[in-house]
């Protein structure tokens, strides 16, 4: 394989690694709930449901909770990627 060959091939897979992770951010979207509380698609199989009072709730203390990750990451397992 030659040197062009090599390079072409490399630009190619960090072109479709970008598109992954484009994919992948692109999947997660926001909707209101029937009974009117925000929901978050695209992290789990089910989407996450709060009421906008604790969504404000938690991304006040998000400065909290990834100080625990870090101080405990040790102890954390990491979800598989898809």
């Amino acid at each position: 394989m030659s040197d062009n060959e090599k390079l072409a091939l490399t630009k190619r897979i960090a072109d479709l690694e970008k598109q992954l992770a484009d994919k992948k951010a692109a999947r997660i979207r926001v909707g209101v709930s029937e009974k009117g509380a925000v929901s978050l698609y695209g992290l789990r199989r089910f989407p996450i449901t709060l009421y906008a009072s604790e969504w404000a709730i938690v991304a006040d203390k998000m400065p909290m909770v990834q100080t625990f990750i870090k101080e405990n990451a040790s102890s954390l397992k990491q979800q598989k990627e898809d």
